[in-house]
């Protein structure tokens, strides 16, 4: 359902009530059987998978800007991943070199883990 949705093959409504049908499911399957772990993580996978098609950042390469720097952008306008590089780099005190080893690291991770498991 999640990948029509981004195709464009279903309508926001149709994948929104699949997406409340799901989280029911869940939701009423660990009331009814909570020792089955792996039917409850399937169903959670399932609904993330939905609330990341119907709510995350939408992202366009076109609106990067290889000439702007991370200090010149709002804050507010900064993304969820960038977020994440920041707290994982910066959870301490570090140097800088500590700090860029760290985001190294994270991105690193992100692209080879993460986002292949998506």
């Amino acid at each position: 359902m999640a990948e029509d949705y981004l195709q464009g093959d279903v309508e926001y409504r149709a994948a929104h009530r699949c997406l409340r049908g799901v989280t029911g499911k869940q939701n009423a399957h660990h009331e009814q059987q909570p020792g089955n772990s792996f039917a409850i993580a399937a169903l959670g996978a399932s609904q993330k998978a939905l609330e990341a098609a119907l709510f995350d950042e939408p992202y366009d390469a076109r609106s990067i800007d290889p000439e702007i720097e991370d200090r010149d952008v709002d804050v507010d306008e900064w993304d969820a991943y960038y977020h994440a590089a920041e707290s994982y780099a910066c959870a301490e005190e570090c140097t800088d070199e500590e700090e860029m080893r760290r985001r190294i690291e994270f991105w690193s991770w992100n692209l080879d883990k993460a986002v292949p498991a998506a």
